[in-house]
This record gives C-alpha cells, structure tokens and sequence, in this order.
C-alpha cells in the first residue's frame, strides 16, 4: 500500500513539476500612455439658432514632440450665410485626450482683415477631444461669439 501510494505521489509531483514549467508566470501589462500620431476627421454642429452650422475639420496631431498638433475646422450656416474656416493647434494631455484651440484668420472677421477695434468679432474657440473605442472620438468646444460646438469623428492612426 505504501508502495502505491508513493508511485502516485511521485507521479503526481513530477507531472506537476513539469507541467508547471510551460507556463509563464503571470506578468501584468505595462501600461501605454504614449501618443501616437495620427489625423482626426470630424463632423459637427454648432446649434447657436441664429448660426445653426455644420461644422468639418480635419487634424493632424502629435506631430511635433508626439504632443503637439495642428488643425483646421470649417463652418458653413444652413440657414444664413456664415461661414468661418478656423486654424489652431492641438496638444495631447494624455493618449486619448487632447485640447484644442484655434482663431479665424482670412474671412470677413477674421484676424487679418480686422482692426484693433474689431478684434472681439473675430471667432476663437477652445475645446476637449476624447477618443473612447480605439479610433472613435468625440469634440466638444466652445467660443464667446457662437456658444458650445460638438462634433464626432475617426482618428487615423499613421
């Protein structure tokens, strides 16, 4: 009986000792909150009633020292005749949220073709972008002379 009973346990041992060398012990993943650069494509609105625009811009972020990016962002008025073409920059605070900011520079109240006096009139806006689910995001901004923005969008990895 002792005889059996120290086969089995000599079998059970090295078939666990063997077995437990195939495997990797567990390591957890390291973390990546690394940028990675890519170009964002968005589609917005701005729902101001007396603007009610559509909003389209396109991004190229992390580019310069993978936090750093610039972008450009254009609005056209369903109703009326408003239109703005915005450029800025944008800076990634982490990998999957950045901020942004821009100005208006060449149309009718823009930067360039305004005086010191009318350089409230000129459109500036500031905002967050999120990316939630690998390569969706989601934009929300705002500006003094058109209130809140919002817009959703991909952003491809390069």
């Amino acid at each position: 009986m002792i005889k059996i009973f120290l086969m089995l346990f000599c079998l059970f041992f090295f078939w666990g000792s063997s077995s437990a060398q195939d495997e990797k012990p567990f390591v957890p993943k390291k973390m990546n909150y690394s940028t990675t650069q890519a170009f964002h494509i968005t589609a917005g609105y701005v729902p101001k009633a007396s603007i009610n625009a559509l909003k389209a811009t396109f991004a190229f972020n992390d580019f310069f020292l993978r936090r750093i990016g610039a972008y450009t962002s254009m609005e056209k008025g369903l109703n009326s005749d408003f239109f703005t073409n915005i450029f800025g920059i944008t800076g990634s605070l982490h990998k999957n949220i950045y901020m942004w900011g821009g100005v208006e520079f060449f149309t009718k109240n823009g930067l360039l073709n305004s005086d010191i006096s009318g350089l409230d009139k000129v459109r500036k806006e500031f905002g967050v972008g999120i990316i939630l689910i690998e390569n969706l995001l989601i934009k929300g901004g705002w500006s003094q002379s058109v209130g809140p923005t919002f817009g959703a969008g991909v952003r491809i990895p390069i």
